[in-house]
C-alpha cells in the first residue's frame, strides 16, 4: 500500500506566488475545508491530525497535515480519499470549496474521478485532433504519466489535476464536477 501523505512534485504548470505559496486553488480549498471542518468540530491541530489515522496508525502524520493546511502539500486523490472517508465528507466537498456542484458527484471516489478524468482527456484528445505526445505537451505532462491518465490510472496529484485543467482552459475546482461541456460549433 502506498504511504499516505508522500511528498509528490508539483505539475509543471503549477507555479509559486510572491509569498512562496503554490498558486493552486485545489490547495486552498483542501486547506479552507480542513480549516473550517477543524473549527466546526472545535478541534486543536493534533486533535485533527488524530482523525486522519486509522486505528493501525496509518494516514496523516501531524507533519503532512499542518503541510496540507499550510498549502505546501501536493496531495493525491487516495490521501484525499482516505482523508475524506476519516472525516465522513466526499473528495468533491474537499475540492470545490464554494463553487456550486451537484449532489451526484458526492458519490464519486478515487476511482471514479481518475475514470472521469481520463474521459476528459480522450474526449479532448479527439476533439482536437491530437497524437497522444501532442495532447501529453498541450497538458504538461510527460508521455508516461499521459498514458496513465488517458487510461485512468496512478495516483494523481491535485497540482496535476489542476495544471490539466488549466491548459484546458477550465476551473481546476468544477471541471472534474460538471456534466460533459456543450460544444458550439462555428458557423
Amino acid at each position: 500500500m502506498d504511504r499516505i501523505g508522500e511528498f509528490v512534485r508539483a505539475h509543471r504548470f503549477i507555479k509559486k506566488n510572491e509569498e512562496g505559496i503554490v498558486n493552486n486553488p485545489l490547495r486552498s480549498n483542501i486547506a479552507a475545508f480542513l480549516e473550517s471542518e477543524r473549527g466546526r468540530r472545535n478541534l486543536f491541530h493534533q486533535e485533527m491530525a488524530a482523525l486522519l489515522r486509522s486505528s493501525h496508525g496509518e494516514g496523516l502524520s501531524y507533519r503532512t497535515y499542518i503541510q496540507t493546511c499550510r498549502q505546501n502539500n501536493n496531495v493525491t486523490l487516495r490521501t484525499l480519499e482516505f482523508m475524506a472517508a476519516a472525516l465522513d465528507v466526499s473528495i468533491a466537498t474537499m475540492l470545490a470549496g464554494d463553487a456550486k456542484i451537484d449532489d451526484w458527484v458526492h458519490a464519486l471516489g478515487d476511482d471514479d474521478i481518475r475514470r472521469r478524468l481520463a474521459d476528459i482527456i480522450n474526449e479532448e484528445r479527439s476533439e482536437r485532433g491530437l497524437l497522444r505526445k501532442e495532447m501529453a505537451a498541450l497538458l504538461g505532462v510527460a508521455q508516461m504519466t499521459y498514458t496513465k491518465l488517458e487510461r485512468g490510472q496512478g495516483n494523481i496529484s491535485v497540482d496535476t489535476i489542476a495544471g490539466i485543467a488549466g491548459a484546458l482552459g477550465r476551473d481546476p475546482a468544477t471541471f472534474l464536477f460538471c456534466r460533459a461541456r456543450k460544444r458550439h460549433k462555428s458557423a
